[in-house]
């Protein structure tokens, strides 16, 4: 156990049960498979998710089963995701209901180089 004196502690949590009047938008923060069961129903309902695990980011799923070693979510359900970071990504422009996010190194690098690149202070012609 990480942390030992804790483990008396107890934690009750309730199912999940939302209707897309309860709320603006849910963000998963969980391992890929719990996202690929629990996010498509609630974007069937029209309910705007943020996920930040990796089970929505790779379109192709050869590809993605290949580097995983998991079972792809099915394809309509990738057509409906945008890879893309949330805070650049607005739910109301296309009609989008869900946002896959980048993992934290891609995301960390592109916050970091936005405003450079916005202000044109990095040369784009050789950025790396």
């Amino acid at each position: 156990l990480t942390f030992p004196h804790l483990q008396h502690i107890m934690q009750h949590f309730e199912a999940l049960t939302v209707d897309n009047n309860d709320c603006d938008v849910i963000f998963f923060a969980t391992p890929a498979p719990v996202s690929k069961t629990c996010i498509p129903p609630l974007v069937e309902k029209g309910i705007h998710v943020i996920d930040l695990s990796g089970a929505f980011r790779i379109k192709n799923r050869e590809i993605y089963e290949a580097y995983y070693k998991e079972t792809a979510a099915s394809q309509d359900d990738l057509n409906h995701a945008i890879y893309s970071i949330s805070e650049w990504q607005s739910f109301n422009n296309n009609g989008t209901k869900l946002i896959s996010n980048p993992g934290c190194f891609p995301t960390a690098t592109l916050l970091a180089l936005h405003p450079l690149i916005s202000e044109r202070i990095v040369d784009l012609s050789s950025i790396i």
